[in-house]
């Protein structure tokens, strides 16, 4: 740390005690490796980088995988719930098309039994 202020010319307002400067340095360099050392993770926590969260007790842990459950149930419902109504949507009985042939005009009627008269993939 550079203790000589005459060089930059410019002059405190207040003194410090002798050896502050010192102090305050090695307090800092103290901090800054035991908060090193505290914040490297140890192989028994786990770290969750994505959220880039440590994750050290056990509420903690317990409520990360809770809130995870809750989204995949939450997710798996929706899906499931989607899909069902989908479904539901598009079953077509055969007199819904029975109807809908029946409205057609008689040339789009003999117009359609021919194409799929002609049809190889329906007649296999």
């Amino acid at each position: 740390m550079n203790k000589d202020f005459d060089i930059t010319n410019k002059q405190m307002p207040y003194t410090t005690p002798e050896g502050f400067f010192d102090e305050l340095e090695e307090h800092i360099w103290k901090e800054v490796k035991d908060g090193y050392l505290a914040d490297k993770p140890n192989d028994n926590e786990m770290q969750c980088a994505p959220l880039g969260v440590s994750v050290s007790n056990k509420s903690s842990k317990l409520r990360l995988v809770l809130r995870s459950f809750i989204l995949m149930t939450a997710s798996v419902a929706l899906v499931l719930i989607v899909n069902i109504n989908l479904s539901k949507q598009s079953t077509v009985s055969i007199n819904d098309v029975d109807q809908a042939f029946g409205k057609l005009s008689t040339d789009d009627q003999a117009y359609l039994l021919n194409v799929y008269q002609e049809d190889i993939f329906i007649s296999e």
